[in-house]
């Protein structure tokens, strides 16, 4: 892509890498991103799409070619129109929202750092997992040494989190964590 396209083709490039982002296709991603797309044109969409299809390479690769690591929480429908902070999180978080273990256990390997980043209201992705109920996810990120005593903005661990939402699975899967490691 050169500077001289215009807002239509700009546009277009963007939906299309949108759709390649939630298709999967890795190499037309590549492509579109080698041919210029800047990263920096607000591609949470295709972020958010290709975590919600559980395709972890390419939010590998978005992130690593500098795509802002922002998401949204709410739907489309649900948007307000001016988003507070605790719209926005990042994509480990948003993966674990959604129970997305394939693109959690892939950013985790990708960067270890990332199990215990949080967001702008201090919620760790464990927290998000353990709240909607996504034990197999909450397992990946215990797996991963996630901090299990960590606290958000509230007061809240996971295991608040959990138990505010009834998930008695998860509750009782972070008491034995927390249990082994008083051991």
């Amino acid at each position: 892509m050169t500077s001289s396209r215009s807002y239509n083709d700009l546009s277009m490039a963007v939906d299309e890498l949108v759709n390649a982002c939630q298709q999967g296709n890795t190499t037309h991603v590549k492509a579109l991103l080698d041919g210029g797309l800047s990263t920096r044109l607000g591609l949470r969409k295709a972020l958010e799409k290709a975590i919600l299809n559980n395709h972890a390479e390419i939010v590998k690769l978005l992130l690593g070619r500098g795509v802002l690591d922002h998401c949204i929480l709410s739907s489309e429908d649900e948007w307000p129109w001016l988003l507070e902070p605790a719209d926005t999180t990042r994509s480990l978080q948003f993966a674990a929202v959604n129970g997305k273990t394939e693109v959690v256990t892939a950013l985790i390997e990708w960067d270890i750092r990332l199990v215990d980043c949080v967001d702008s209201l201090k919620r760790t992705a464990l927290s998000f997992a353990a709240r909607a109920g996504h034990i197999e996810t909450v397992r990946v990120l215990i797996a991963a040494a996630a901090d299990i005593k960590a606290v958000d903005v509230y007061g809240l661990t996971a295991l608040d989190h959990a138990r505010a939402a009834y998930n008695r699975d998860i509750v009782e899967c972070l008491e034995a964590e927390i249990a082994r490691v008083k051991a």
